[in-house]
């Protein structure tokens, strides 16, 4: 995933948030928009491996100027840069408040 990769993917009714950082560490957020697709299961949210997937997981997403920072519910934060010159940020925005719709108490704008 580089800087130019689209952000925001709908496909099959499933929203795919995606950012990518340095080392190949990446932040990706899912989220069904019907019934069918999983709406009500909440947000799938996946950190630098499959490993660390799940939903519901993470509680709290801050958007600061220099990147993402994600608090899971187990308490940890966690912390992706963005990446230089990084010229995407409205449409990380959009996108990450498609994501939380339900959950606007979940998604705060630290810029």
């Amino acid at each position: 995933m580089s800087q130019e990769h689209r952000i925001e993917l709908v496909e099959n009714d499933v929203c795919t948030v995606s950012m990518a950082g340095n080392c190949g560490r990446y932040f990706m957020w899912q989220k069904g928009l019907t019934e069918q697709t999983g709406s009500k299961d909440g947000i799938y949210f996946e950190y630098n491996d499959q490993i660390n997937g799940g939903y519901n997981t993470a509680s709290h997403c801050v958007v600061e100027s220099t990147g993402l920072r994600v608090t899971l519910v187990s308490t940890e934060t966690i912390f992706l840069g963005f990446p230089k010159n990084f010229s995407q940020l409205n449409e990380l925005k959009a996108a990450l408040k498609k994501v939380y719709a339900e959950r606007e108490d979940a998604l705060e704008f630290s810029i």
